[in-house]
């Protein structure tokens, strides 16, 4: 039996225990196992959910609608014959998880089967089109960095997508407008080929305010020349800032603008931004009005304690002043008495 054969993998497998629901082979550590034809080598194990393979030299995921995984990882893999080809006539409805990195992955065909990803690495490929991306509603969570990528149009039909890593990718002409409509919090682009440029900064002024409240590492002065009122409005206005990082990109010409259907999407998401600001506001207000209040309450408390102490002090001297005059009047009253006596 060779070293990283099928039965060897089975075996590997089984002597983990039928009831694991997770399983890592590192190939560098353990050098038998560095060829994984297919992913129903790992079928055996009816518990299994999480399954973490890094450094093999061959991964194949033909099988992988045997197994019920929650959760795969693929790291540092690779293989020419990787694809996500395997995931079209597979039925994952539980993989909601999917990290697929340092792997020289070019191609995405297939990972539009994968409906429930609400989590997506595929950072450290040579991934160029984004377009099987677009069907993915569900995902929250995108790291593309280092990659081939140009063009993120795909990028405005995750409509869930709250994370954003694109950068060190080939982000030369581009229009930032196709992020707008997105619930982004965190948007990273820095280290792309281009310099930054007035226009490639007005268009992200764009698309921040939509759910950005505060720009890091940036202030507003120097990363937005004469957008400083606007920015500082944002940045007063919400008590839940959320960061968008954007250095290096430029914007050197515009797409055509985006769907009248997005434009309504925007104009009802405005609203409810607009709603929140405005009882954030009212609630500043009452905050500040208990603050005073509590302050006013302080400082008469201080100055009653203050009085109070004033009031002691005197009685103290008062007291101490009564007893001075009684003692004297004592030794006195003793003095005649001693002297009448000599007499």
């Amino acid at each position: 039996m060779k070293p990283g054969s099928v039965q060897n993998f089975e075996q590997k497998n089984l002597s983990r225990g039928i009831q694991d629901s997770s399983l890592y082979i590192d190939g560098e550590k353990e050098t038998q196992y560095k060829d994984v034809d297919s992913l129903k080598l790992f079928s055996g194990n009816s518990n299994l959910k999480k399954l973490d393979l890094n450094n093999l030299n061959k991964v194949m995921l033909s099988g992988i609608q045997e197994l019920n995984l929650e959760f795969l990882r693929l790291s540092h893999c690779a293989s020419p014959s990787l694809s996500f080809s395997s995931f079209k006539n597979a039925k994952l409805l539980r993989l909601t998880e999917l990290r697929v990195v340092f792997c020289g992955i070019t191609d995405l065909d297939g990972i539009q089967f994968l409906k429930n990803l609400q989590v997506l690495y595929l950072h450290d490929n040579a991934i160029i089109d984004l377009s099987p991306l677009q069907q993915l509603s569900k995902l929250t969570f995108l790291h593309l960095s280092d990659n081939k990528i140009s063009n993120i149009v795909p990028l405005q039909f995750l409509q869930s997508l709250q994370t954003l890593y694109l950068y060190s990718n080939n982000i030369n002409t581009v229009d930032f407008t196709p992020l707008q409509f997105l619930p982004l919090r965190l948007l990273s682009t820095h280290s792309n080929p281009v310099q930054l440029s007035p226009e490639y900064k007005n268009s992200i002024f764009k698309v921040c305010p939509i759910s950005v409240t505060e720009f890091f590492p940036f202030s507003p002065e120097n990363a937005f020349p004469g957008c400083k009122n606007e920015m500082n409005q944002f940045k007063n206005g919400l008590q839940k800032p959320e960061i968008v990082k954007t250095e290096t990109n430029k914007i050197s010409s515009r797409l055509d603008a985006p769907p009248k259907t997005l434009k309504k999407e925007l104009s009802q998401r405005d609203l409810t931004l607009e709603q929140r600001i405005i009882k954030l506001e009212k609630e500043i207000i009452i905050i500040n009005q208990k603050n005073n209040e509590l302050k006013s309450e302080m400082n008469q408390l201080k100055e009653e304690m203050k009085n109070k102490e004033t009031e002691r002090i005197n009685e103290q001297k008062i007291v101490q002043e009564k007893m001075e005059k009684q003692q004297n009047q004592i030794e006195k009253l003793m003095f005649l008495i001693q002297s009448g006596f000599q007499k």
